[in-house]
């Protein structure tokens, strides 16, 4: 099993004295550490008007930054919003393109639709068709990076005429694709059109096995994938936070989980009472949103255990995060996934997390059969 390392850069309000400025810098020195670490990928979000949740509205810019400081680890440019509103496809497969030669051909591209209605809405998408829309624009580029002219593409949503598409990437026939899996409807597309698995569910890792499955039924039984080869990974997704100080990963874990989730949650209400996502309605019809949303401050050490028992988080000392990890690497899953920079936790804790993965849960992990 593989590790990624994922950024939102998220910051909490006040945005005065740099601390924007900062949260990046510390972002990308984060990133250079987990090469250092030992992580096998670093991935970028991309997300626009999401206010403390995510400021990696540029992630192209992030990676490349990263890309020259770094000479081994991959560089997961995902999730790219894929409709044209946002990125045409005919800039979007320039810029991985150009992503992958300054990177020596270290490029994963992960594609979506954008989460929220603000985005979807900003940039005058309709929300109802934004999935069709996006894997239109997907489907459209290997051709684009393959050698020669582009012959053009004809969809029922997306028009584009042929034009020699510029620069092409190192990896051919194209770096990897994949596909932002939250519902079960998205983790059954990218099956289908033999897309990677970014796994983002906020669930025990167990509740996620039958979804997984039928991914890899479906990717086994693709007849028309998206991209120029299949890509069946999966990767799994989790907040972490590994110190030595077991109370204090469980405060700030849960402190960092529930910035996280919270401004999740505000961000897809909007869009949860649209016919075309009502697994976000169902998402929001939990129990366990309603305790979290009531908890104190003084509720976050309980919380953390809690969210270590039922698998929400790799949050913890070592131990117990070699716990998590293992429970999603009996799902098969290919990657692990983990947020570390969360609001409210500072970067000193993120570097000692991602030291200690290094140095600890990684190498336990990748032994376990």
């Amino acid at each position: 099993m593989q590790f990624g390392l994922i950024f939102e850069i998220q910051i909490e309000n006040p945005f005065e004295d740099g601390r924007e400025a900062n949260a990046w810098l510390e972002a990308i020195d984060q990133a250079v550490l987990a090469e250092q670490a030992g992580f096998d990928e670093i991935w970028a979000v991309e997300h626009h008007f999401l206010v403390e949740y995510a400021h990696c509205s540029a992630p192209e810019i992030f990676l490349t930054a990263v890309s020259q400081r770094t000479s081994r680890v991959r560089l997961g440019h995902g999730v790219a919003v894929a409709p044209p509103p946002v990125n045409h496809p005919f800039r979007l497969a320039e810029r991985v393109a150009a992503l992958d030669i300054v990177s020596g051909g270290r490029v994963d591209v992960g594609f979506g639709r954008g989460f929220s209605e603000l985005e979807q809405r900003g940039f005058d998408m309709d929300p109802e068709h934004t999935r069709e829309l996006a894997m239109q624009a997907v489907e459209s580029l290997p051709a684009m990076w393959a050698p020669g002219e582009f012959p053009g593409y004809e969809g029922s949503m997306l028009r584009l005429p042929a034009r020699t598409v510029l620069p092409k990437p190192i990896q051919q026939p194209h770096p990897p694709m994949w596909w932002a899996c939250t519902s079960p409807a998205s983790f059954e597309l990218a099956g289908d059109r033999g897309l990677g698995c970014l796994c983002f569910a906020f669930q025990p890792p167990e509740e996620l096995a039958a979804r997984i499955a039928d991914y890899r039924d479906r990717t086994r039984r693709t007849r028309n994938p998206a991209g120029r080869f299949v890509n069946s990974q999966v990767a799994g997704y989790t907040v972490a936070l590994c110190l030595e100080d077991r109370a204090e990963a469980h405060r700030l874990g849960a402190r960092g989980y529930l910035f996280n989730l919270q401004r999740w949650i505000d961000y897809i209400r909007p869009l949860a009472q649209l016919p075309s996502h009502g697994w976000y309605r169902k998402l929001l019809d939990n129990p366990l949103l309603d305790a979290l949303d009531k908890a104190s401050e003084g509720d976050l050490g309980e919380i953390g255990q809690m969210l270590v028992d039922l698998g929400y988080c790799a949050i913890g000392d070592p131990g117990e995060c070699i716990e998590v990890v293992k429970r999603f690497k009996s799902l098969g899953i290919d990657q692990m996934l983990v947020l570390m920079q969360t609001g409210g936790v500072s970067s000193d804790k993120v570097r000692e997390s991602i030291r200690l993965f290094g140095e600890e849960v990684m190498p336990a992990c990748r032994g376990m059969v």
